[in-house]
């Protein structure tokens, strides 16, 4: 309650003015770092234009430590405070110990939704994480900021739990978490959608991209990219590499780079990729890819040994 009460001010008058806007109802999450790479809070500038521009930037900024993950739409949401908590005496009359834990939880169930989609919805309890919460209004709703900006509520205990299908109901992945303590009601803020010129609907889904290298030469690599989604030892594959989607090659061992000459598909996710330049047996190189809708941050931390 200390957010709230001023040891110099009244109590509150409770008339509104006409044309109040409405967040409306929570209809999918934005994950984000509390922090980026650099250690600076993650945040959001309400006087920034909110155009479709702006808010595709939020979802596919290159660092993945600034990026909104956005969740699919959510079904069957709760969103409950615990009790207080009080200690009450002899006589009858009680003290405020603490305001309850705000939880949220519900399910995700569109289609291919399962095994795969869990695994990487559970790895954000990996991070410091913080949501905005997206509502069917376009609002944004997150924790105010003395600066002026909206910042990502603190989340905790963040879990994914995967159903498997039954006779009688189809398989989701259900997901839970809680406000931090520190976060009370009275810290939330939105920016209402009749100031968002543009759509989260509209803005690009980002697939993380896997890869496996094999026959690393001086001269060329076999490479598979491949989803995290599939069947197990046939996961979904990336078609469509081309030589423009080869950012750089490295030679980490001496810090040359090597300059990609071809990219030959091989079918099925699979491509040699021919490069020339200073590369010896026992050198290491690295692969950095890039192409639009992808992130191929795993694919790109991979270190390999040349052997022929």
């Amino acid at each position: 309650m200390g957010k709230l009460c001023s040891c110099t001010a009244g109590i509150a008058n409770l008339g509104t003015p006409n044309c109040v806007p409405e967040y409306g109802v929570i209809e999918k999450l934005a994950l984000i770092q509390l922090t980026d790479s650099a250690g600076a809070l993650n945040k959001l500038d309400p006087s920034q234009t909110l155009d479709q521009a702006f808010l595709d930037a939020l979802v596919t900024v290159a660092d993945s430590s600034q990026r909104w993950v956005l969740t699919p739409k959510i079904k069957n949401l709760v969103n409950e405070r615990s009790d207080t908590e009080y200690e009450t005496f002899d006589d009858g009359t009680k003290a405020k110990i603490r305001t309850g834990i705000r939880t949220v939880s519900g399910f995700f169930t569109e289609k291919g939704l399962g095994i795969d989609f869990y695994r990487q919805l559970s790895s954000m309890s990996c991070v410091k994480l913080g949501v905005y919460l997206l509502s069917d209004c376009d609002g944004i709703m997150g924790k105010e900021g003395k600066d002026g900006y909206l910042y990502p509520v603190s989340i905790e205990n963040f879990e994914a739990t995967h159903l498997p299908a039954t006779p009688t109901s189809k398989e989701k992945v259900a997901f839970t978490f809680d406000y931090k303590r520190s976060v009370e009601d009275e810290d939330l803020q939105f920016i209402a959608g009749d100031y968002v010129d543009g759509s989260f609907e509209m803005t690009p889904k980002i697939i993380d991209v896997f890869g496996t290298y094999t026959n690393v030469t001086t001269t060329s690599t076999d490479v598979e990219l491949n989803f995290a989604y599939g069947s197990y030892g046939n996961k979904l594959a990336l078609l469509g590499l081309t030589l423009s989607d080869v950012t750089s090659i490295t030679n980490t061992t001496t810090g040359g780079a090597l300059t990609a000459a071809t990219v030959t598909d091989l079918g099925e996710g699979k491509y040699t990729i021919a490069y020339t330049g200073t590369a010896n047996i026992g050198d290491n190189v690295q692969f950095e890819f890039t192409s639009t809708g992808y992130d191929f941050g795993s694919a790109n931390a991979v270190v390999s040994e040349i052997t022929a």
